[in-house]
């Protein structure tokens, strides 16, 4: 009848509304997701990156921007522990240099080595392949 043909019209229209939202639901809980995983990733390089403005601000003569007298304990000490830990991290700069140098000396040795196996290995198969070939002319005849 007519009013089971305007239901049903009403009932698929209904399901393509209620399909349509669904997929729109599932594409913004998407969306969500990837926002959530670029905040985290923009919340530590920013944090990465402050704290790396923090460690760069402690290079002057008072350490924490505290005002202090030049003279007092606490002040001294402070000073102390920042030459000690820039001294640390100049030997820390350097060692890692050193340990750069030495790499690459060893990769180049390793490389020199590596080229002369191959170098050996080509001869090598150069008189194997060259033997073989007498070798095949050499079984020709007889069989």
């Amino acid at each position: 009848t007519e009013t089971e043909v305007l239901l049903l019209a009403a009932l698929q229209e209904s399901h393509k509304s209620n399909e349509y939202l669904t997929n729109r639901n599932i594409a913004l809980q998407a969306g969500n997701l990837l926002n959530e995983a670029y905040c985290a990733k923009a919340k530590g390089a920013l944090q990465f990156q402050e704290e790396k403005k923090k460690k760069k601000k402690r290079q002057g003569t008072l350490p924490d921007g505290l005002p202090c007298v030049l003279t007092g304990d606490r002040f001294y000490e402070e000073r102390v522990n920042f030459e000690k830990e820039r001294r640390a991290e100049e030997r820390e700069k350097e060692n890692r240099k050193d340990l750069r140098a030495e790499w690459k000396a060893a990769k180049e040795k390793w490389q020199q080595a590596e080229d002369t196996r191959k170098a050996l290995k080509e001869r090598e198969t150069a008189k194997y392949e060259e033997a073989l070939a007498v070798w095949k002319a050499a079984n020709e005849g007889q069989g």
